[in-house]
C-alpha cells in the first residue's frame, strides 16, 4: 500500500489583524508619549522709566484700492488733488 503524499500548502502570514495590532501599537505610542515643553530664555527685561505714550501727531493713513481710487484719512481724492492734500496736512 502506497501512501499520497500530499502537497503541502505556501506558508503565508495571516494579515487578517495587522490593521488592529498596528492601529493599538500607534494608540499606545499617542498616549504613552510625553512632549517636553520648550521653556526658550529667560530674559528680564529692564522696566521703562518713562511710561508715557506719545501722541499720534502728523500720522496720515493713505490707502490705494484696486481701481486706483486714493483714500487719505478716509476721504478720497482723485491723483491730482493728492499733492495738494498731502501739502496742506504737512503744514499743520
Amino acid at each position: 500500500m502506497r501512501f499520497v503524499k500530499k502537497k503541502e500548502g505556501a506558508a503565508g502570514i495571516p494579515t487578517g489583524s495587522m490593521a488592529d495590532i498596528a492601529f493599538l501599537l500607534i494608540m499606545f505610542f499617542m498616549v504613552t508619549t510625553v512632549f517636553r515643553a520648550e521653556t526658550g530664555l529667560e530674559l528680564l527685561l529692564p522696566e521703562s522709566e518713562m511710561g508715557r505714550k506719545l501722541p499720534n501727531r502728523g500720522i496720515v493713513h493713505i490707502y490705494v484700492n484696486v481701481k486706483e481710487r486714493i483714500s487719505i484719512d478716509d476721504k478720497y481724492y482723485d491723483a491730482e488733488q493728492v499733492s495738494i492734500v498731502m501739502s496742506k496736512k504737512m503744514q499743520v
